[in-house]
């Protein structure tokens, strides 16, 4: 077993433990269905999540959702960082993934790095030091359930982080806490339209560019979605689209050798000229100049 393989402490298909992520081989970070939390414990590391560079340095916490893409990856050589990797279908099965985590997974896609003070970061490695010992003694009943609620819980206190602010969280159907942010009494039919939307939205290969496919797929017309997207989230339904639109943009420009035509294609443009003009109409650049101005600040 070579250097790399020995970096993976555990990995069932839907639960990936890592104590060397320096060591894992960089496709397990780029090409995963999922979430990566990573703590950083020495050293830098240096990666592009949807084309922006993130730089992660000792006692910070990367947390990278299923919708981002992951790019360039360098370590530092003294480098030592642990690492989680989830699939999307354990974290439904452990985790209500209502609209507050929704809206925390959200906003930690726009800031993906946490800095934690001593007391936190310590608590973060306990929970790591668990899912070791956890593994030292070896397989026995519930042994990956054990493993699985130790992720569910450094899952659930990193989102603590995320808008201290708002602290409703649901649990078996009853509301503990109180919003700050948002109405006391929230509308579920609302948030459960919204939930379905984005699910809908982040999970398609291909993402539909209008309002009336979503409408038709969760049966509601499209004015009413309109309407409760912008009420739940502050955002039209056209400004998630747009920016989930772009993320595959940008996958495809900065992490595959596809050309333009072939990702105008494959994300089902009527015409090169209308991506074209789509991609600079939401960065200023065509795709052409989109990825040479990337390949020149990697050089």
């Amino acid at each position: 077993m070579d250097n790399k393989s020995d970096a993976i402490l555990f990995d069932d298909g839907y639960l990936l433990l890592s104590d060397n992520v320096s060591q894992l081989p960089s496709d397990l970070l780029m090409d995963r269905v999922g979430i990566i939390i990573i703590g950083a414990i020495n050293g830098i590391m240096q990666l592009d999540i949807n084309g922006n560079g993130v730089r992660v340095s000792a006692k910070e916490v990367l947390v990278v959702s299923q919708d981002s893409t992951i790019s360039n990856i360098m370590y530092s050589q003294d480098f030592r960082g642990t690492a989680v990797i989830a699939k999307y279908e354990l974290i439904r099965n452990l985790i209500d993934v209502n609209f507050d985590v929704l809206k925390r997974m959200h906003k930690l896609s726009e800031q993906p790095v946490l800095t934690l003070d001593d007391i936190d970061f310590e608590r973060y490695k306990n929970y790591n030091r668990q899912l070791l010992l956890t593994l030292q003694k070896g397989s026995r009943p519930y042994h990956r359930l054990v493993l699985y609620k130790i992720f569910s819980a450094i899952l659930y206190d990193l989102l603590g982080f995320v808008d201290p602010g708002m602290t409703c969280i649901t649990l078996g159907g009853e509301i503990i806490g109180e919003h700050s942010d948002i109405n006391p009494e929230p509308n579920t039919s609302a948030q459960r339209l919204y939930k379905g939307f984005i699910e809908i939205l982040s999970q398609s290969p291909i993402k539909a560019r209008n309002v009336e496919y979503y409408a038709d797929k969760l049966c509601v017309t499209s004015k009413y979605l309109c309407t409760v997207i912008k009420m739940v989230s502050g955002k039209t339904p056209f400004h998630w689209i747009d920016e989930y639109v772009m993320k595959d943009v940008n996958r495809y420009l900065f992490t595959t050798n596809l050309s333009v035509k072939e990702i105008a294609v494959k994300m089902d443009f009527p015409s090169l000229s209308f991506f074209g003009k789509y991609v600079k109409q939401h960065t200023g650049y065509s795709p052409t100049e989109l990825r040479k101005r990337k390949e020149e600040a990697v050089e």
